[in-house]
């Protein structure tokens, strides 16, 4: 548990976020936090957990927290070695998510760092003319993805399903809409 401080500081610097104002301490067996974690959700949540799971000895949900958040790292690290333009305009975004909004985002970066792994060329939706308002979230030729969460449905409500309606009657092509669901107050799902 020696690198969970490592951990942090990486995920800080490709997300350009701070998320602890403090230090992270180990001491003996357990996890001290010198200062405060920023409140940013989820991630605020699962760092607590992690520190929570490590100090009460429960390894295995410890580990889970951590491989989320390594997941999440590599996604970014893919993105970066790829284009660091499209890293900052992630990282952006980031700054402007809410617990509303993260889910879909972070389909967004596994979405993108899923297409660079497979070598499948694409081009992000807010960069074609229009940006994100008239575009979907990734172009692959002739086929369009719009990555959504079902909370941010929610908040955008009609607005969303107008998007989307238009980007089908617009398109000769393809258009998928693919909704990642995550239960409210879950740490295990998602």
């Amino acid at each position: 548990m020696t690198n969970f401080s490592a951990t942090i500081s990486e995920f800080e610097r490709l997300l350009n976020f701070r998320l602890i104002h403090g230090h992270l301490a180990i001491l003996g067996p357990e996890i001290y936090l010198g200062g405060e974690i920023r409140k940013k959700q989820p991630l605020h949540d699962y760092i607590e957990l992690i520190i929570k799971f490590h100090n009460t000895g429960n390894v295995e949900f410890r580990q889970y927290g951590l491989a989320r958040i390594d997941i999440f790292i590599s996604d970014l690290q893919k993105i970066e070695s790829f284009d660091v333009n499209l890293l900052k305009h992630f990282q952006r975004l980031f700054k402007r998510c809410n617990g509303n909004t993260y889910w879909g985002l972070r389909f967004e970066i596994d979405l993108a760092a899923t297409l660079i792994q497979k070598g499948i060329k694409f081009t992000k939706g807010d960069f074609l003319p229009g940006g994100d308002h008239l575009n979907a979230d990734f172009r692959l030729d002739d086929i369009a993805i719009e990555c959504g969460s079902t909370r941010d449905i929610e908040v955008a409500g009609a607005n969303s399903r107008w998007r989307w309606r238009r980007q089908l009657a617009a398109r000769q092509s393809s258009t998928f809409n693919c909704t990642v669901r995550r239960p409210l107050n879950s740490f295990t799902d998602g």
